[in-house]
């Protein structure tokens, strides 16, 4: 509040010397009525008494002078003199009247301020805004709803086992705040959301502990975790940005999953298909996290990498993924899996697709895709089996098998599960194809249709099977 006070001062002096007899007219009028009506004064009162003494002359127009003028030209209120949120939700007349006064760039950070703590209203709060960057913010806010459903000062974190739907990471990962690095900041800067997100922007190329630092000063916590979330996915893709982008989604409180979400499908798309790369970030997460996150880590990124780049070309053309690593030939042939579902004789056309021939097929189908929802199929794991990500980060597991044909055919059934319609007809192909000869694909049908359809013919065939441990996956 002293810098604004020094500011307003050395301001108004200089505007008098440049002009006091319009000074004293333009005063006299329309902006001496608007400042009288003020509740509050703009500018703080601590220099008024210099101010004082060195113009005599001008005392006589009160606190309404020199500092009222500025209010007017520059805007040099403290917005922690007005509870904006408030007088927003109260009166709407006399916040527009108040916030008319104000200069256009204050303008701005006040709308910031109303977005952070009612984001429900950035649908109306959009059009107000002018400035690029503001803009930009509240277009996040207006385009990622499902944000507004998670608290930004309730963060979860991975403490062992499955990831969820949203990447979180472990407790040990995220910085303390000490480990920020404190930066100066320029008097304009400190009550300005707009000037805030700019310099955390422009610092976060160079040091996450400096954006993070700028970040933390913005004074609402979404608009905090809005801030590094923000700049965590504007970093450029190369594996020595990954660190810096996974720091800052950790530090966004409640918004750390679904950063970390952004970051992962950025890399990944953005790599699409240069294997080096993508085994080069794969190989820098295993020497960030513990063994046991990072290959949690690892199918997650494998699974968006066949969703995001296999599963969105057109055609189908699998030929150069073919010769890959073998720890993503389970994920290629779910993401085959999932353009195949709905074709006819989907097992033999997976085949073909698998084989390197291409395939005139509909690209993969992820969240609010029609006649198809993506979620975890398989409720209950078996510890002494391979689990793998399946369908992007949306989708749930799948188990994986040693065989080829097997492994294919649980993809193929997972996808058939998470199809809206139940129809017996995929499955059964299934079954004729390859099930007559494998136990463990009827396995994996009897544990399906167990939650989907007990009601099919398929189903009351399983429960007369030969195999014991078919029988035993019925419930």
């Amino acid at each position: 509040m002293m810098g604004a006070s020094i500011v307003c001062f050395h301001t108004a002096i200089e505007i008098q010397k440049q002009s006091e007899d319009g000074y004293n007219h333009f005063l006299s009028g329309l902006y001496l009525k608007q400042l009288q009506n003020r509740e509050q004064s703009c500018c703080p009162h601590p220099h008024w008494d210099v101010f004082m003494q060195q113009n005599p002359k001008q005392y006589k127009y009160s606190l309404g002078g020199y500092f009222g003028l500025l209010c007017v030209f520059v805007g040099c209120t403290d917005l922690e003199d007005t509870d904006w949120v408030t007088l927003y939700d109260d009166d709407t007349v006399q916040f527009e009247d108040r916030l008319s006064l104000e200069t256009p760039i204050v303008q701005q950070n006040i709308w910031l301020t109303i977005l952070a703590e009612r984001p429900q209203f950035a649908a109306k709060i959009c059009g107000k805004l002018k400035d690029e960057s503001a803009k930009q913010t509240c277009k996040r806010y207006q385009t990622r709803p499902h944000l507004q459903t998670i608290s930004p000062t309730e963060q979860a974190h991975w403490s062992g086992g499955d990831l969820g739907e949203r990447t979180v990471f472990p407790r040990s990962f995220t910085p303390l705040k000490s480990e920020l690095t404190k930066v100066e900041l320029k008097p304009e800067c400190v009550n300005s959301t707009v000037c805030l997100q700019i310099e955390a922007e422009s610092r976060s190329l160079t040091s996450w502990q400096e954006a993070g630092y700028v970040c933390s000063q913005l004074k609402e916590p979404l608009a905090q975790s809005d801030c590094l979330f923000h700049i965590a996915e504007s970093l450029p893709v190369h594996v020595d940005t990954y660190e810096s982008a996974a720091k800052l989604c950790s530090l966004s409180g409640g918004f750390a999953g679904e950063c970390h979400n952004h970051v992962l499908l950025k890399f990944a798309t953005k790599m699409y298909d240069r294997l080096d790369w993508h085994e080069q970030l794969i190989a820098k997460m295993k020497r960030l996290y513990s063994v046991e996150y990072a290959q949690q880590l690892e199918t997650v990124y494998w699974s968006i990498v066949a969703f995001r780049v296999v599963g969105m070309e057109y055609p189908l053309d699998t030929t150069r993924f073919l010769q890959w690593s073998d720890a993503f030939k389970p994920h290629l042939r779910s993401i085959v899996a999932l353009r195949m579902w709905e074709e006819q004789n989907a097992y033999q056309q997976s085949q073909r697709a698998l084989k390197g021939e291409m395939m005139r097929v509909a690209k993969a189908r992820g969240p609010n895709a029609p006649r198809f929802t993506p979620r975890e199929k398989w409720q209950n794991k078996d510890a002494n089996m391979n689990w793998i990500r399946f369908c992007d980060l949306r989708g749930g597991h799948r188990p994986t098998h040693d065989n080829e044909e097997i492994d294919l055919a649980w993809a193929l059934l997972t996808a058939f599960a998470m199809g809206d319609e139940f129809v017996e007809s995929r499955w059964q192909e299934v079954y004729d194809t390859v099930g007559v000869k494998h136990w463990e694909v009827r396995w994996a049908m009897a544990r399906l249709l167990s939650d989907i359809s007990k009601e099919s013919s398929l189903y009351q065939q399983l429960k007369k099977d030969s195999d014991t441990r078919v029988l035993q996956a019925l419930y």
